[in-house]
């Protein structure tokens, strides 16, 4: 689902750059000239690697919905 940038929230998980990425930290900075624009600390959720990402706040990023279900194997 696609949302603005300056809509994220810490612990959604993004798609950014192929990979699945959680928001650690959000700042919204508006410089003198220009637009706002969001800084984003990122976690890898498979690497657990760190970054930070710059997007403006209009920006549409490709937020990602995880479902966690428990399964009982009924076989050896």
């Amino acid at each position: 689902m696609k949302v603005i940038a300056s809509s994220l929230r810490p612990g959604n998980v993004i798609e950014h750059e192929g990979k699945l990425w959680q928001v650690l930290k959000l700042e919204t900075t508006q410089p003198g000239k220009g637009g706002a624009l969001a800084q984003i600390e990122l976690r890898d959720i498979r690497a657990g690697n760190k970054d930070k990402a710059r997007f403006r706040t209009q920006e549409y990023v490709e937020r990602v919905r995880l479902d966690q279900e428990n399964y009982q194997y009924l076989y050896e």
